[in-house]
């Protein structure tokens, strides 16, 4: 799962992406429609496959052509946005179930932040946790997906899905967008959504949540 946050780039994890070659990335609620090839995917530099814990699971995709029809997210860079007690939305095209059924339709679910934590000792908040122990929260397949908060009138994309605990229970760990500003910045205009080539904002009635690459 991922997120448009520009025209011609996707916002996703990069243990999505680590290993692997993304070839071509879907839109829509069964990830089919308005494909569009992917010319480069890039992780965060530290990022450690060996140690989600540490953070930096976060990537993007470049995409060879703009999106039509798909409106980008805004991604956050405010660090008040998204924080323990507020009201996010999360997405994605994961299981339903603990047995591993319902992959590939995208569902989603409003409820609040849980908490902002750290990492390793590291002094940025780099997670915010979303879930609860009723199971609402994202599972299997739904990695690398938004979680959104509207503030303003404005929703953005503060954070990207990481990792959970088994069996999808007691709430899961996104990336917070905010903290990976200077990583973003090289691929995403943060001042107005745009790419870092001005192309500008997209077009059309869709949403920006594209099914995991292929």
């Amino acid at each position: 799962t991922g997120t448009l946050v520009s025209p011609t780039v996707v916002l996703t994890a990069a243990h999505c992406v680590d290993g692997i070659t993304a070839n071509t990335v879907g839109f829509g609620v069964n990830g089919q429609s308005t494909p569009v090839q992917v010319r480069q995917q890039v992780y965060h530099p530290n990022w450690n496959g060996n140690n989600l814990s540490a953070g930096n699971d976060i990537a993007v995709l470049i995409l060879a052509n703009a999106v039509s029809g798909v409106t980008p997210i805004p991604v956050a860079t405010d660090t008040s946005l998204g924080r323990a007690g507020q009201t996010v939305r999360i997405v994605g095209y994961g299981n339903n179930s603990t047995a591993g059924t319902g992959f590939g339709t995208k569902r989603q679910a409003t409820l609040q932040a849980a908490s902002i934590s750290s990492s390793d000792g590291v002094s940025e908040n780099r997670f915010v946790k979303v879930g609860n122990s009723a199971g609402t929260q994202t599972c299997n397949g739904d990695s690398g997906g938004p979680v959104f908060h509207t503030s303003g009138g404005v929703e953005r994309v503060v954070g990207v899905t990481s990792y959970g605990y088994v069996g999808c229970r007691g709430g899961a760990f996104h990336s917070r967008v905010a903290a990976y500003t200077s990583f973003l910045d090289d691929y995403i205009d943060l001042t107005g959504g745009g790419d870092g080539d001005g192309d500008g904002d997209g077009d059309g009635d869709g949403d920006g949540d594209t099914e995991a690459p292929s």
